[in-house]
């Protein structure tokens, strides 16, 4: 039997996406000021920590609308991963004890990543656009 039934086009709402996205980008400025305030962290790591937080599940959340835009979403998250993974294991077998983290890995791993949850982004926002043109309006979700 399938968790999922093969008739359901989408996984979430249009309204459930609004309401995730809405949640994170409003209950992120207390954290920002809490993390400020209570942790010492900096308004700018704050600030850089939440926008990502933001994008991220704004971009995840509008991606699941459409199964071919969630299997995307996921496909470009799996890729990230797998080449992190692999990047770790080369820097732990080229790397000499006690050796900071090379720069040049964490220049890789963050054009990975930005490459990776680009492409959820990107269905995001196709979505969304497309939710705007009223094209997700008429059907209801079988979740």
């Amino acid at each position: 039997m399938s968790l999922f039934s093969g008739q359901a086009k989408r996984l979430i709402t249009p309204k459930q996406a609004f309401v995730i996205s809405l949640c994170v980008a409003l209950g992120g400025i207390p954290i920002v000021l809490a993390a400020h305030i209570f942790f010492y962290v900096s308004y700018g790591a704050a600030l850089l920590c939440y926008a990502g937080a933001v994008y991220l599940s704004s971009a995840v959340s509008w991606s699941c609308l459409d199964r071919k835009t969630w299997n995307a979403a996921i496909r470009g998250h799996n890729a990230f991963v797998i080449f992190a993974v692999s990047l770790f294991i080369v820097v732990l077998v080229i790397q000499r004890e006690h050796e900071p983290f090379p720069r040049w890995a964490m220049g890789l791993l963050v054009t990975a990543g930005v490459m990776g949850y680009s492409v959820a982004g990107f269905c995001g926002i196709r979505n969304f656009l497309r939710w705007r043109r009223g094209e997700f309006s008429d059907e209801r979700s079988q979740t």
